[in-house]
């Protein structure tokens, strides 16, 4: 399938340390980034996005009638209910944008590693949502006395590492091997994640997006364990590729279902 080209509408990938606003027009898009943080209140967010109902706004929690109901990683939008054209989850906007070269029919999932790690799942080529549109949270599976979010997420990366992205990412330039060590650790921890994605759901791909999978050693260390853990028939036949869109996917995703919404 053929890539959408998005005129004139607007993205926004809200997420635990920025918020990305992308307006794509055609080939061309212009990029607006602001920091947010753990104790950033919806106001903030609501005075930085456009007026407009051109506008698809993708948040880190559990969204339910237009409102989020739950969101671990920004505690201060829950409850928002956002003035845009469509509010749904960070990692259902990457799927929706991951989908445009999805093979017809096919079951697939989209894995994004950022602040924390959060998922969405096609299966036999439509999005899956489960009961009640929550499907796909799969930084909260227990994993070695916390979860998922608790040893591959950026956010305890940089606990661990007891710095922030600027320093880490200085550190790992200089090879210091601690923190070269708690990267793949944490690689290694989302690929156990993705092996029991895959023996689940049985999926021809599987993406990875989010700024986490830039930092050196994590997604090797994820492609190992999950090599190493996934049910061999299933490993051999699900590709594990990173997004071909890169830091716009959520926007795109985003994009494209304000622009889905607006043409109804």
């Amino acid at each position: 399938m053929a890539a959408r080209i998005l005129r004139g509408v607007i993205g926004a990938d809200l997420g635990g340390t920025k918020l990305r606003i992308v307006r794509f027009d055609g080939d061309a898009r212009e990029v607006r980034v602001l920091p947010t943080g753990p104790g950033i209140r919806a106001a903030d967010i609501e005075a930085a996005l456009p007026d407009t109902d051109m506008l698809g706004l993708a948040v880190p929690g559990l969204v339910d009638d237009g409102a989020v109901v739950a969101c671990n990683v920004l505690p201060g939008i829950v409850g928002w209910r956002p003035r845009v054209g469509t509010l749904l989850n960070d990692a259902q906007a990457a799927l929706i944008a991951d989908m445009e070269d999805l093979p017809e029919g096919a079951t697939a999932a989209i894995v994004m590693a950022g602040t924390a790690i959060g998922a969405a799942i096609a299966i036999d080529g439509r999005p899956y949502g489960g009961a009640h549109g929550f499907a796909g949270e799969l930084g909260y599976m227990p994993m070695g006395g916390g979860t998922l979010d608790d040893k591959a997420g950026g956010a305890a990366i940089l606990r661990g590492c007891g710095c922030d992205a600027q320093t880490l990412a200085a550190r790992l330039a200089a090879g210091d091997a601690p923190a070269m060590a708690a990267v793949r650790a944490a690689g290694a921890a989302l690929g156990a994640g993705l092996a029991t994605l895959a023996n689940l759901i049985d999926p021809a791909r599987i993406t990875l997006a989010g700024g986490t999978c830039a930092w050196p050693g994590y997604v090797d260390a994820a492609r190992a364990a999950f090599a190493e853990i996934t049910l061999a028939p299933i490993a051999a036949r699900c590709e594990l590729r990173q997004s071909p869109w890169g830091a716009d996917i959520v926007a795109r995703g985003a994009a494209i279902s304000a622009e889905i919404r607006t043409r109804r």
